[in-house]
């Protein structure tokens, strides 16, 4: 991802310069070496061509531009089509909520301030758009605020299946940093000018304006190290236990262990030799081993997982019989039972008003932390556990009705 950073801000200070044919081959070959490194080259191709719409007109965008994506339309039109990720759908009502959420969420964490993102973005935006008209601040201030937008819409997309955080992943906030880092200045410049005069006003801007700067950063670096100190010894213990897991020759009907902070670590993978020996030397605990499983062997969709029917019981909500299943309101503690025996269990389960619920695997007095299954918003889903002597415990959104079909 540095990689594309670095080729397409050079694509784009090439761009900047006087135009000549030996300056396009060099922007060409610079926003390919950028797709060549990873996908977020893409937002910079789109600030590429934005930039040089604003300054040079369309047909020099599209000369600076399609060459490019036509390597990579033709790169994934033989090799990148065929992906499975494995990452769920997002729908389309989620994708611009998301993406704002995340952009909105890149100036929160830069300015160190719960809320403040939202007001920067906008005044940001707001300020690339009317201030200095006609030059090249304002052309690289409204493109690189364009193409943040852009950055975000596609994990949006691409990502939004995994749930509300998959836009707020911190490697976006620096893409949607740089991207937003030219906006300021039309705003500094206007003030540089309305103060020429002032000296006493202009000398009280010169020391807040980098003091605004650095404590938020400050802050912002010490909130993450006590954050990592906190989430890197858990991250390693599900990594591990998950590895284990998949070597054992359970039978797994998921893919990814911790969808919110390892979307990419998938079980196919940690089930390598080499993939294992490779990970950090980790002490995997019992409950460690249940987190896995709650990831790894529980899980819903649209087909028959192939288990045994589940007998059923219900905590803190009312059933009533429906057609040989049984339907329900659910309430704050209701939860939802399903023993797997010594075989697994499923049920056919259906809930309204969200996509998701939170499970957890219960064996002895040992209970797992929570994760989070896609069920579909009113589609019927075949939720299952393959592994044996446990209990799934699903908590039922107070307010949400359901429906169980099950022995």
């Amino acid at each position: 991802m540095l990689a594309s950073a670095a080729f397409g801000l050079s694509a784009l200070l090439v761009a900047l310069r006087t135009p000549d044919r030996r300056n396009v081959g060099l922007i060409w070959l610079l926003s390919v070496l950028s797709l060549m490194s990873s996908s977020m080259a893409v937002p910079m191709l789109i600030w590429l061509g934005s930039l040089t719409l604003l300054r040079g007109g369309l047909r020099r965008a599209l000369a600076l531009t399609l060459p490019p994506m036509g390597v990579y339309a033709v790169w994934f039109l033989i090799w990148g089509r065929g992906v499975d990720t494995g990452i769920p759908a997002s729908r389309v009502a989620d994708v611009v909520p998301l993406a704002w959420k995340g952009l909105a969420g890149t100036r929160d964490t830069m300015s160190a301030f719960d809320g403040a993102g939202p007001v920067i973005v906008i005044a940001l935006l707001a300020a690339a758009v009317l201030l200095q008209p006609d030059t090249d601040r304002r052309a690289l201030a409204l493109s690189g605020s364009v193409t943040a937008v852009a950055t975000y819409l596609i994990p949006a997309q691409s990502r939004g299946g995994l749930g509300p955080e998959s836009t707020s992943a911190l490697r976006y906030s620096y893409f949607g940093a740089l991207m937003l880092l030219p906006a300021p200045a039309p705003v500094l410049h206007a003030l540089h000018e309305r103060l020429a005069a002032r000296p006493v006003e202009r000398s009280l801007t010169v020391a807040v304006v980098p003091a605004a700067l650095v404590v938020p950063g400050a802050i912002g670096v010490v909130t993450f190290r006590e954050g990592r100190d906190t989430l890197v010894p858990d991250l390693r213990a599900r990594t591990v236990a998950g590895s284990e897991l998949a070597r054992s020759g359970e039978r797994l009907l998921a893919n990814v262990v911790d969808a919110t902070y390892n979307p990419d670590v998938t079980a196919v993978a940690l089930a390598h030799d080499s993939v294992a020996e490779a990970l950090p030397d980790q002490r995997v605990t019992p409950h460690d081993l249940l987190n896995a499983r709650a990831a790894l062997r529980v899980a819903a969709g649209p087909t028959t997982r192939d288990l045994p029917e589940a007998k059923v019981s219900f905590v803190s909500t009312e059933t009533s019989p429906s057609g040989g299943c049984v339907i329900g309101l659910g309430a704050p503690g209701s939860v939802l039972e399903i023993p797997s025996g010594d075989a697994g269990a499923q049920v056919l389960f259906t809930v309204s008003n969200t996509d998701r619920v939170t499970a957890r695997l219960r064996s002895g007095d040992a209970t797992s932390d929570p994760v989070e299954v896609l069920v579909g918003d009113t589609t019927r889903a075949y939720l299952g556990v393959s592994a044996a002597d446990v209990d799934l415990l699903v908590d039922l959104p107070p307010g949400a009705p359901f429906t169980v079909c099950a022995r």
